[in-house]
C-alpha cells in the first residue's frame, strides 16, 4: 500500500481526533499515513464556504470518511486473501 495523506481541518480537537483514530486504523494494517492539520477558513474562503467564525460549521461528511477508509482496508485484505478485524471509530457529534 503507498502512502496516504488524510488531511483534515477544524478549530475544534474532535475532529483530530476522528483523523487520527482513521489514521492508527490504517497503520494497524500496514498502511504509511500522514495526518495534516490544515486551517478551514483558508480552505472556506477558496472554495466559497462560509468563514464566519462565530459559530459552528461542520463540512465533513464522516459517514463517507469512513466507508472511505474502510474500503482501503478491505482492498488491503482482499489482496491477501484475509479479512479485517472490526473496530468502531469515533463519531463526530454536533
Amino acid at each position: 500500500m503507498g502512502r496516504i495523506l488524510i488531511l483534515y481541518a477544524s478549530a475544534y480537537g474532535q475532529t483530530r481526533t476522528i483523523a487520527e483514530a482513521i489514521a492508527t486504523r490504517l497503520r494497524d494494517r500496514g498502511a504509511h499515513v500522514d495526518v495534516v492539520d490544515i486551517f478551514m477558513k483558508l480552505i472556506s474562503r477558496k472554495t466559497g464556504l462560509s468563514t464566519d467564525t462565530s459559530r459552528n460549521h461542520e463540512f465533513t461528511d464522516w459517514d463517507q470518511v469512513h466507508a472511505f477508509a474502510d474500503a482501503i482496508v478491505n482492498d488491503r485484505h482482499a489482496a491477501r486473501g484475509s479479512r479485517p478485524e472490526p473496530r468502531e471509530l469515533p463519531r463526530a457529534t454536533t
